[in-house]
């Protein structure tokens, strides 16, 4: 009596394995939950002119960390476009140079590039952070700026992976077509 029962048993265990096993992965036991529209429908959209006031090109200081040191950069920054989950988004691309000759604008050595932009208008809160491939042993130099935008006017800290805390920088937008 008891070995039927045993077996009764175990085949039941043996069953309810294979069932549970069996399973397809899209059912709705095993599936991750979904989002509700109204989830999705409250998040913001994204804003293709968010980055509009910024785009253009800049002329202004990046001042040493303690002081001693100012020297004259330009800063261009682009509307651009990545790409995530198969979405656009907007952003700003750019780069900020060191001026070395005031009669030869062309005379400049890139210190930072920049890929990606965070922007709160309601605050002007401004951060850009992307990578510099210097084609030497020292490879991609990681570059931030977290700063602010207001009245046509660029300011924060500019620092890198390199050499850390680069300084503050402050530029003035001359021209809103960034070639």
């Amino acid at each position: 009596m008891i070995r039927p029962l045993t077996s009764i048993i175990l085949t039941a265990l043996l069953l309810s394995i294979g069932l549970a096993c069996s399973q397809s992965p899209d059912s709705q036991d095993t599936r991750a939950p979904q989002p509700r529209q109204t989830e999705l429908s409250a998040q913001p959209a994204i804003q293709p002119d968010l980055f509009l006031p910024l785009v253009g090109q800049y002329e202004g200081t990046l001042t040493s960390t303690d002081g001693s040191l100012v020297q004259k950069v330009t800063m261009t920054l682009i509307s651009t476009q990545r790409r995530s989950d198969d979405v656009e988004i907007p952003t700003l691309s750019g780069s900020v140079n060191i001026v070395f000759s005031d009669t030869n604008a062309s005379d400049i050595i890139p210190i930072a590039e920049f890929s990606n932009a965070g922007f709160i208008p309601a605050t002007g809160v401004l951060q850009l952070s992307g990578t510099m491939n210097t084609r030497t042993l020292v490879g991609a130099i990681l570059n931030t700026f977290d700063g602010t935008f207001s009245d046509d006017v660029i300011r924060g800290r500019l620092s890198n992976s390199t050499r850390g805390d680069l300084g503050q920088l402050e530029v003035r937008k001359i021209n809103s077509a960034a070639n």
